[in-house]
């Protein structure tokens, strides 16, 4: 499994800064490009979530923090 945090700024040094100081301990990334991961999984509003699976299909998305743990236990059981 892995965890991925998708920051969408407007100012790309300044959102390298802010993302810097989370300090977070998963991959995380500033989507710049028209065309980048937000586009990529039609993400239109922050902050959104989307749990792919391991073929980076979507299989759930805007989940609630219950609804995210109950896949999450489901899929790490597998």
């Amino acid at each position: 499994m892995e965890v991925l945090t998708v920051s969408q700024e407007f100012n790309k040094e300044s959102g390298k800064v802010d993302l810097e100081k989370e300090s977070l301990p998963w991959l995380v990334t500033l989507d710049t490009k028209e065309n980048g991961v937000l586009a990529t999984y039609h993400v239109d509003r922050l902050p959104d979530n989307v749990l792919l699976d391991a073929k980076r299909t979507v299989i759930g998305r805007d989940l609630s923090i219950q609804e995210l743990k109950t896949s999450l236990d489901q899929l790490l059981k597998r």
